[in-house]
């Protein structure tokens, strides 16, 4: 349990001079009003979620540090997609107030970090968001804390008990030497990546070993001309793919955008992965340990993908995200409509369209997936946000 407590002891240490107090609130609320649990049944249920954020920054010239804690009321049947991905972290740190059914009030410290400037180096230590390749809407290389497909808000990275030292070795060449602590202690892990600055984009390299696994990869953000491209690769140890094959699974994705008009942004991007499975085995691979462990989402051979963001108004704008599976032809998209409501706050009425065969009941009443999209639930909602 000690452990568990080092960043906020670490925050609480750090030197109180000359520190500029920064203190801030976030409310999210998303409300499901329909959904369909499964394509193959008419039952549709409820799911509501209301999330605080309290949080508090502190800056001053050789330290700064920071804390914030999240409180959900959740009432649900639970995560209506995929699972929901697990952060690298220690014991502790969280507590439930109310279990109950699908009531559930929880909450956690979700950032208690500290950073530290010793000379050319910056220290960072304690509970803090960490992300690796190019930050697009779906990747390959982000496998420590990423964002599920369908995520309503991918504003806010879950934080992850790290340890980080970062600095620049001449003026084109970032670096990064980090560990990353987990429970139980065996699926924590370390890396070091470096990041080249080029003239039309940024080349990232990275290398570590992470639950139990090794993996290494590559990014690259740029541009070409009028259009934004970017791809990452992924090597990595094979234990635990959706399917059994080599030692060594592989995954890539390319892509690339741009502007049109100059209201509305297009990205498309396509994804390949050496063990990716077919229709038959969906149900195994739901199960494998990639995607049970909550950081690998997509299970195909190959799929499409595009998103879409389209400033309507001055106070509105229109995106949609969405993912084909080139292996069996089943679709998931997500429309988005955002108004701004205030300086502080904006409402989103979005959706969950599915399209490809749905899951089959088969005894003793298991549902079998038919196609990796077509058996995710469908649904409606609004989604807000206050910050002040």
């Amino acid at each position: 349990m000690k452990r568990s407590w080092i960043a906020a002891a670490l925050l609480i240490a750090a030197p109180a001079s000359a520190l500029d107090v920064l203190p801030s609130l976030a409310l999210r609320q998303s409300v499901l009003g329909l959904r369909q649990q499964l394509p193959t049944m008419r039952d549709w249920d409820g799911l509501a979620e209301l999330r605080a954020r309290p949080g508090l920054t502190l800056r001053g010239a050789q330290a700064a540090g920071s804390l914030e804690i999240e409180t959900r009321l959740f009432s649900g049947t639970g995560n209506p997609l995929w699972p929901q991905p697990q952060a690298q972290r220690f014991t502790g740190l969280k507590w439930t107030a109310v279990d109950q059914g699908d009531v559930v009030i929880a909450g956690w410290i979700d950032r208690a970090d500290v950073t530290l400037h010793a000379g050319p180096v910056d220290i960072q230590i304690g509970r803090q968001p960490v992300g690796l390749g190019t930050a697009h809407f779906l990747g390959v290389l982000d496998i420590i804390a990423p964002f599920a497909p369908g995520d309503l808000d991918a504003t806010f990275r879950p934080g992850v008990d790290a340890l980080r030292l970062r600095g620049m070795a001449g003026a084109r060449l970032e670096w990064e030497v980090a560990a990353v602590g987990a429970d139980p202690v065996s699926t924590s892990g370390s890396w070091a990546r470096g990041r080249i600055l080029l003239d039309q984009g940024d080349l990232e390299l990275v290398g570590g070993w992470l639950r139990r696994r090794g993996f290494g990869g590559l990014g690259f953000d740029g541009e070409a001309g009028l259009a934004s491209i970017w791809a990452e690769a992924l090597v990595i140890d094979a234990t635990g793919a959706p399917r059994r094959g080599g030692k060594v699974a592989a995954a890539a994705i390319i892509g690339a955008g741009g502007r049109p008009l100059s209201e509305l942004w297009i990205e498309g991007a396509m994804l390949g992965q050496s063990h990716g499975v077919g229709r038959d085995d969906l149900l195994a691979a739901v199960g494998s340990g990639w995607v049970q462990e909550g950081w690998w989402f997509l299970v195909g051979h190959a799929h499409a993908m595009a998103t879409i963001d389209w400033e309507a108004t001055a106070l509105s704008h229109l995106s949609a995200t969405g993912v084909l599976s080139l292996t069996d032809g089943s679709m998931f998209m997500q429309p988005r409509w955002t108004f701004s409501v205030s300086d502080e706050a904006d409402l989103s009425a979005y959706g969950w369209i599915t399209a490809g065969k749905g899951a089959r009941l088969v005894p003793p009443a298991i549902p079998e997936p038919r196609s990796e999209f077509g058996s995710l639930p469908r649904g409606v909602g609004l989604y807000a946000r206050w910050f002040f």
